[in-house]
């Protein structure tokens, strides 16, 4: 994206410095150098200048022959943002639901894209988004988990790709590695599936519960299968397990505290 078209589609927003810096979650200064064509505008940022910009238009399309509105969109948008990760989800996902079916949200949308065209693609990544908030709310935790533990050692196995070449029979341990980080994660997410329902019950004591059992799920699933992920044990005898559990339930506590506050967040 150039600095003009930038400039253009920010004319279309129609937005202060502050605002679009806090849409894009940059600085305002940042702001003001693409504005001005002094910094490279990344493609990330610029992927996101044309989404806000498209959805600007089709928001103020001409109304001459617009059909008429829909009276369950309308009345959705006049309920409360539901509050929670999950809760969020499947709202946004009962209105693509009903938007793909409802005569009248067809009859809107092929009438908005006749006049300005469809919208831009999203990112990748976007698209990775969409299909994990496809999945069951639990079966969540699983799939997010082994996507993590999962990418970790592909990471790691990337930066010995020269080494791996060289030895083709080392690339069935390398696969065997990732899905064994992959089945920790997943097992992990599982143990927070099982747990969490029931410790939310307890009120703040269960949030540090839920985080320490929910670290004692990752690190235990992932010390098992550190022999198969990482060709080595990372916990070898009685005393390693001992600061293994210590360091596990620090660190659980601190999860618990930081991420399972119970303000409505989940």
């Amino acid at each position: 994206m150039t600095a003009a078209e930038f400039n253009e589609a920010r004319s279309i927003l129609a937005w202060t410095d502050d605002q679009l810096a806090a849409e894009l979650n940059v600085t305002p200064r940042v702001v003001q150098a693409w504005t001005a064509g002094r910094v490279r505008i990344p493609r990330r940022h610029a992927m996101d200048m044309w989404l806000l910009a498209a959805a600007e238009m089709r928001n103020a399309a001409p109304k001459e022959g617009e059909p008429t509105e829909c009276e369950w969109i309308r009345n959705q948008e006049g309920q409360p943002v539901p509050s929670g990760t999950d809760a969020l989800i499947e709202f946004t996902k009962s209105i693509e639901k009903h938007t793909k079916v409802c005569p009248v949200c067809i009859a809107r949308r092929n009438f908005v894209e006749k006049r300005i065209g469809p919208m831009p693609p999203q990112s990748r990544w976007m698209g990775v988004f969409d299909m994990i908030g496809r999945v069951p709310a639990w079966a969540r935790p699983a799939v997010l988990g082994a996507l993590a533990l999962g990418a970790i050692v592909l990471a790691r196995i990337l930066l010995m790709l020269p080494r791996l070449l060289s030895e083709p029979g080392k690339i069935g341990e390398a696969l065997v590695a990732v899905l064994a980080a992959a089945g920790a994660g997943a097992a992990g997410g599982a143990v927070y599936s099982a747990t969490r329902p029931t410790l939310r019950k307890l009120g703040r004591p269960g949030d540090y519960l839920t985080g320490i059992v929910c670290v004692f799920g990752y690190m235990g699933a992932l010390a098992l299968a550190a022999p198969y992920a990482f060709g080595e044990h990372i916990v070898k005898d009685g005393t390693d397990w001992v600061v293994f559990s210590i360091f596990s339930a620090f660190f659980g506590l601190f999860i618990g505290h930081s991420w399972f506050r119970r303000s409505g967040a989940e």
